[in-house]
């Protein structure tokens, strides 16, 4: 479930789909603060909280408050604090083989899609991070990527 989020991520970047590759990426903290939360909540406070303590090299906190603001757009997108629609992809993907791997196509960015790409990258390495520590061993986040699993 976790690879295939990681696999579609990397695909939208192979496929210069910037902008899906970003909102997917984007969405790595919340989902990570949602499976660490019993209540499968987050928060901008603690998304910015997650990037400081996994997202290396450090991009300090106003980057992490962009990001948390740009994740946070669409309040349809939450309810209760929950991040529904991630949580409703993230279930989704469990059904999804890991995208074969893909040749990338990065070499000709411009500026900006070079700091998207790197942004992505950036997340979803601190996002393995903390899934190689947490999600295999912490109690709370195995609970919850079962609950995750049967979201409809």
């Amino acid at each position: 479930m976790l690879d295939a989020y990681l696999g579609e991520i990397s695909l939208r970047l192979d496929e210069a789909s910037w902008s899906d590759a970003q909102r997917l990426a984007l969405g790595l903290p919340h989902i990570a603060v949602a499976l660490s939360s019993e209540t499968l909540t987050t928060s901008a406070e603690q998304y910015c909280t997650w990037c400081a303590n996994w997202v290396a090299p450090d991009q300090g906190n106003e980057r992490y408050s962009s990001w948390a603001a740009l994740a946070g757009e669409n309040a349809g997108d939450f309810v209760d604090g929950q991040p529904v629609r991630l949580l409703k992809t993230l279930g989704l993907k469990r059904r999804l083989r890991a995208s074969p791997p893909y040749p990338p196509r990065r070499d000709a960015l411009d500026d900006q899609s070079k700091a998207l790409v790197y942004d992505c990258q950036l997340l979803t390495s601190a996002f393995e991070a903390w899934r190689n520590k947490a999600a295999d061993s912490d109690r709370t986040v195995l609970m919850n990527l079962a609950k995750v699993g049967v979201l409809r």
